[in-house]
């Protein structure tokens, strides 16, 4: 079942806000990175990977995800 917890069904209902950002892909880990360091800018946020603008949920495969890349990337390191 696709999006069941109450807060994410807020978020997918509520759209596109200043703290809840839709991927539909998976962005190259630069352009997250910039985007996760204007989300904490902003007061925090959501980015929820695998949704489109329309609030379609798609998916990603995770295994494609490099958390600590964007993380250290984020931080101003390079990896």
């Amino acid at each position: 079942a696709v999006a069941t917890d109450p807060a994410l069904r807020d978020m997918l209902d509520g759209g596109e806000t200043t703290h809840v950002e839709f991927k539909e892909r998976l962005p190259r880990p630069e352009k997250l990175a910039k985007t996760c360091v204007a989300l904490a800018n902003s007061g925090g946020g959501v980015i929820l990977v695998g949704v489109a603008d329309d609030r379609t949920v798609c998916g990603v495969d995770a295994s494609l995800v490099d958390v600590r890349g964007v993380l250290d990337r984020a931080r101003g390191r390079q990896t």
